[in-house]
């Protein structure tokens, strides 16, 4: 275990006797190690090795854990139908198709024309879609006049406890990756300068397109660019991170949980995996928010 860039390194001449293709210059073991494509399993009872970190499972979910891990989380009752993530079509669009998530956190974070508040509390001034990768969040929200920047993650499942894991391991390791894109003083993205000016696909021979990728704000990529980066370069601004879960996590169902004697597997690693997360926001100076099904 290294405990500087706490992470494991594997040995084993075994490994080291297969190459990668093409090219034969780098070892099965470096590659693991490289990518830390490999679980531990402690011999200490009771212990979890997760994202660099061990974890005391035998903390009790009754008491602080578990209210801690509720506290995380605000539930939208809307959020409980949505089991696409994008949608699907063969033709342009002006928006992502209904029933999607994508469409729902488009509708969502816009300013409603009646005042209707929004099922997140909040709507933004600027809102852009920053997907597909390369990306630092699913879309972006920005408002001049509160001083706030949100990334937004979006995710969503069927349902079942055991992908709906494997879906919050996908979209906390985004995350984290992309919290140095929050940080003060920021003026740089991923992907190309004008990628906003572009129209939204993930593939074009579909015909799926959803045109403008700007849903509101700035019309262009550079002005939208200058303003969030203006925002980011203030000390004073509001940073968060939204994960918007479709039909992957019930705040009802995880309460029922926590006040087992015995808490299921997948209970143990949403709550480690999500605590994780929110010390990895705070410790820049971020918000972590999560809006779940009810």
């Amino acid at each position: 275990f290294d405990a500087m860039k706490r992470e494991y390194k594997l040995r084993s001449p075994e490994l080291d006797t297969y190459l990668e293709l093409p090219k034969k210059q780098v070892t099965l073991t470096e590659r693991l190690n490289q990518k830390q494509a490999f679980r531990i399993i402690p011999a200490s009872p009771n212990s979890v090795y997760a994202s660099g970190q061990f974890y005391d499972t035998s903390v009790s979910m009754k008491a602080g854990a578990g209210t801690f891990l509720l506290d995380l989380l605000s539930p939208v009752a809307e959020l409980s139908e949505i089991s696409d993530e994008k949608g699907s079509a063969t033709t342009g669009r002006k928006t992502w198709t209904k029933g999607s998530l994508f469409a729902f956190i488009d509708s969502s974070m816009k300013r409603k024309s009646n005042g209707a508040l929004s099922p997140f509390g909040r709507s933004f001034s600027g809102i852009v879609c920053d997907d597909p990768k390369p990306e630092c969040a699913d879309f972006i929200g920005m408002d001049k006049s509160r001083a706030e920047v949100v990334f937004v993650h979006a995710k969503a499942g069927n349902g079942d406890a055991r992908l709906g894991v494997s879906k919050l391991y996908e979209v906390c390791g985004q995350t984290v990756k992309n919290l140095a894109y929050l940080r003060m003083g920021n003026d740089d993205l991923p992907g190309k300068e004008k990628k906003w000016d572009d129209p939204w696909s993930v593939d074009e021979a579909s015909g799926y397109v959803v045109t403008p990728r700007i849903r509101c704000g700035p019309g262009d990529a550079i002005t939208f660019r200058e303003q969030l980066f203006d925002l980011l370069r203030r000390p004073t601004t509001a940073r968060e991170v939204w994960l918007v879960l479709g039909n992957t996590l019930s705040k009802a169902t995880l309460k029922k949980a926590i006040s087992s004697a015995q808490p299921s597997a997948a209970l143990l690693q949403s709550f480690y995996l999500l605590s994780s997360t929110y010390s990895q926001c705070k410790s820049v100076g971020v918000d972590f928010k999560i809006f779940c099904s009810k």
